[in-house]
């Protein structure tokens, strides 16, 4: 078979439900390890494919969590593999290549990447408008809005949405609430920065007055 079999349309926030994404994993992990522990991966830890390619055995911390080092202006944060048989294939793959620098998915780019997520959703028979490699964010993302009856700071926190609007895509709101929920997060997150701001001038003050 070639490329072209399994190239489907990038639609704007696609993702595999529950179902799907278990057939989707399935097939990957009767066709290659490696690729199952990759999308697993990008799954459990909201990455996307430069993020999960980028992954270095120095990301893997010795209790088994990510570093989850993300780009394009968003947190930074640290997640666990809660998959056991992926764990114990990264874990693995870190003992093999011991150097901490070393690239953990080597020898994979991302349109080979993208390209098996294709062959992987046609083989589990899944729509091919969702079977891109983004889809596997956007999933995590809407999977946490589900389990968590609708909590916009959980996906922001996992996901490492710098911005809340990107979180507030995956709500199923209308204008006038989404625009509410984000009027809230800036003021809180203002009132922050002013307590931030309002404790270190005390403390600077603190110090002048020991000085003197």
């Amino acid at each position: 078979m070639n490329n072209g079999e399994f190239r489907g349309t990038h639609a704007p926030m696609q993702a595999f439900t529950d179902a799907e994404f278990e057939k989707l994993l399935f097939a990957a992990r009767c066709e290659d390890l490696r690729d199952f522990a990759i999308i697993d991966l990008m799954y459990e830890c909201f990455l996307r494919v430069s993020e999960v390619l980028a992954l270095r055995v120095g990301d893997i911390l010795p209790d088994g969590r990510v570093v989850c080092r993300r780009l394009k202006g968003s947190k930074d944060n640290i997640l666990p593999i809660r998959n056991q048989d992926v764990l114990t294939l990264v874990m693995k793959a870190c003992q093999t290549r011991k150097d901490r620098a070393a690239l953990l998915f080597d020898n994979v780019s991302r349109r080979t990447l993208d390209w098996r997520i294709k062959k992987y959703g046609h083989i589990a028979g899944l729509p091919p408008e969702k079977c891109h490699a983004h889809a596997l964010k956007h999933t995590a993302c809407q999977s946490t809005m589900d389990a968590t009856d609708g909590n916009i700071m959980a996906v922001k926190a996992l996901a490492g949405h710098s911005d809340i609007d990107s979180s507030l895509a995956y709500a199923d709101l209308s204008t006038d609430e989404a625009l509410e929920i984000r009027a809230r997060y800036e003021l809180q997150r203002g009132k922050i920065k002013k307590a931030g701001q309002m404790n270190g001038g005390k403390e600077n003050a603190s110090t002048t007055s020991r000085s003197a």
